[in-house]
C-alpha cells in the first residue's frame, strides 16, 4: 500500500505522523498483514471492538502475535517454520522497524479485492519509544 495513497485519505487526515517523530519517506512501503476470509465482516466486527496496538512475528514460535488493550496478546496465527518463512518474519519486522513501528492490519473479504471491511493503522509502541529513547540519547 502506497504511503500517498494511505495517509492522504479523508480517513487519515487527523493522524500526524510528524508530532509522532515518525518518517516515512514517499516510496516507502508500510508494512502490513491482509487476511482475507470468507466471515471477514464478523471478524472485522469483533476485532473493532478490541483495542488493538500491534501485530508482531514470533520468530522463535513461528507465530504472528496480535497485541491488544495494555498487557493482552493473542496467538492470531501460525505458521510453518522454514528458513524461507523465517527469512520473511525478519524481513517483516526490519520492514516495521524501518517504519518507526508503523503497520496495518486489513480485514478482506477476498484478497485479490482492492477493498477491505476492516483497516487498522498501527504503531508498535515498543519500537516506537525505543528509537524516541535513542534519539534523545544522542
Amino acid at each position: 500500500m502506497e504511503k500517498n495513497g494511505l495517509l492522504s485519505s479523508y480517513l487519515f487526515q487527523g493522524l500526524d505522523l510528524d508530532l509522532l517523530g515518525i518518517e516515512v519517506g514517499e516510496k516507502t512501503l508500510v508494512p502490513g498483514h491482509a487476511v482475507g476470509s470468507s466471515r471477514a465482516k464478523p471478524l472485522a466486527a469483533w476485532m473493532n471492538g478490541l483495542e488493538v496496538c500491534s501485530i508482531e512475528a514470533d520468530v522463535a514460535r513461528a507465530s504472528i502475535i496480535l497485541s491488544v488493550w495494555i498487557s493482552t496478546r493473542y496467538v492470531y496465527a501460525i505458521y510453518k517454520k522454514t528458513p524461507v518463512a523465517t527469512r520473511e518474519a525478519e524481513a517483516w519486522e526490519a520492514a516495521k522497524e524501518a517504519c518507526g513501528g508503523l503497520h496495518f492490519l486489513s480485514i478482506q473479504d477476498d484478497l485479490d479485492s482492492d477493498s477491505c471491511v476492516g483497516f487498522w493503522l498501527l504503531l508498535d509502541l515498543h519500537l516506537y519509544y525505543f528509537k524516541a529513547l535513542v534519539n534523545h540519547q544522542m
